[in-house]
């Protein structure tokens, strides 16, 4: 057997439903040198489970909608029931920081039919990669942030292998990858012929466990012991500028280390996850890119939640589908980092010419932005007022997990909403 069964509750209206995912219709495809060493059965388990876990999410409705999932049932086959049934606590841990939802797992044994999965190096003839000297991963997604890891690490382009979950971004991260000097980069992908009953709406709080768990298990084939994950520390730490905003976790340093928990369990060995840019802003990350001078680079990389869609998201604004909203969360982070010339965008929330800028709904994301940071400049304000804005995971990661020390913390903030009012702030509040 090789299908997967989810069941999951919606409150308030307690419906209840149930989707079921084939795992013999994912299409696997891969592109770049790989490991001569092939994945073993417990990482391949390990990406076909955060998959499912991705597939899931995205089936549900926006996060905009009213109703909310309670909690996920899964019946997951696996090719190591045994390791699974060791490490069910600590992935219902890892998806519970992430998005502070209860998931529960049965892991079954899988038949002997193989997947898509388990053919992937036989479908693919690949150069393979070269062991010499050994290798680190790098999570590579095109965006900023991880084009400026790769900026920041130049000079020692031979030690990192580059992960990427595409999709259609796999021509731009190669160009990425290529302009900085990269040549090992692995590109992956998974997608269904057909998932019954699945219709994409869109959580993506848990994204990043399938991108880590593509990383942790490449690095294993490498026989590596670290992963690099580039997130500025405003969005890493995801303090809300609202208490309404659920922000999501991708490199949230209690993901991280509930993730190399998981990994210990799943695979058998340490890998350390590691984010370089957690004491920075977007602004200050960026520093290693601009002094490429490559500005084609920065140009070319994608930051845009909204970037495929057709229309400014919650207005009747019409924009093509490369060009970003500029009024999402990811954008207003970006317009602060690299100010009010970069880029083109379907909305200037930096322009009082712009007619759109004004409207309540377009500009709902910055008006929440802009009073925190109003907040957060104060002279008065201090790491006891940030700390009564965290969620409980960000309290953890610095008071217990010591991520950074709440002095840090307060002057990571107090960077990044000098940064906002310098490029949002004669705008109104």
């Amino acid at each position: 057997m090789s299908t997967a069964r989810c069941s999951y509750v919606r409150m308030p209206s307690g419906r209840s439903d149930t989707l079921s995912f084939d795992l013999s219709a994912l299409n696997w495809d891969i592109h770049g040198p790989i490991p001569s060493k092939g994945l073993k059965d417990q990482a391949l388990d390990l990406i076909e489970v955060s998959r499912i876990v991705h597939e899931i999410d995205r089936s549900m409705p926006r996060r905009i909608s009213t109703e909310r999932t309670s909690r996920f049932e899964v019946i997951m086959p696996v090719r190591k029931p045994a390791v699974w049934k060791k490490a069910a606590n600590l992935l219902s841990e890892l998806l519970y920081v992430q998005g502070g939802i209860e998931w529960t797992f049965n892991f079954t044994p899988r038949g002997s039919v193989p997947t898509g999965l388990d053919t992937l190096y036989e479908r693919h003839k690949h150069p393979q990669l070269d062991p010499s000297p050994a290798k680190q991963v790098i999570l590579f997604s095109g965006g900023l942030d991880s084009t400026s890891g790769l900026a920041m690490l130049r000079g020692r382009q031979k030690e990192f292998v580059l992960v990427g979950a595409y999709s259609r971004n796999l021509l731009l991260q190669q160009e990425i990858a290529a302009a900085l000097g990269y040549d090992n980069l692995i590109q992956i992908q998974g997608i269904w012929r057909r998932a019954r009953g699945a219709k994409v709406g869109g959580q993506f709080q848990h994204r990043s466990f399938y991108y880590l768990s593509l990383a942790a298990a490449f690095l294993d084939a490498v026989g590596g012991k670290t992963i690099y994950q580039f997130e500025n520390g405003p969005l890493a730490l995801a303090v809300p500028p609202a208490p309404l905003y659920r922000m999501t976790r991708h490199a949230h340093p209690a993901v991280h280390r509930a993730a190399e928990n998981l990994f210990r369990l799943a695979l058998g060995r340490e890998i350390h996850i590691e984010n370089p840019f957690l004491a920075l802003t977007k602004r200050q990350a960026m520093k290693w890119l601009k002094q490429t001078k490559q500005d084609v680079v920065i140009a070319r990389t994608e930051t845009c939640w909204n970037i495929r869609a057709t229309t400014v998201v919650g207005a009747r604004i019409k924009k093509s589908s490369t060009t970003p909203c500029g009024t999402c969360i990811p954008c207003i982070v970006r317009r602060a980092a690299a100010g009010a010339k970069e880029g083109k965008y379907a909305v200037d929330l930096t322009s009082r010419s712009d007619p759109n800028a004004s409207k309540p709904i377009v500009r709902v994301h910055l008006d929440a932005y802009l009073a925190f940071a109003r907040r957060v400049s104060a002279k008065t304000y201090g790491f006891g007022d940030l700390l009564l804005e965290m969620p409980t995971s960000t309290e953890v990661a610095i008071l217990e997990q010591n991520a950074l020390t709440p002095d840090e913390t307060l002057k990571l903030y107090k960077t990044f909403a000098s940064e906002v009012l310098d490029v949002f702030g004669r705008q109104r509040a």
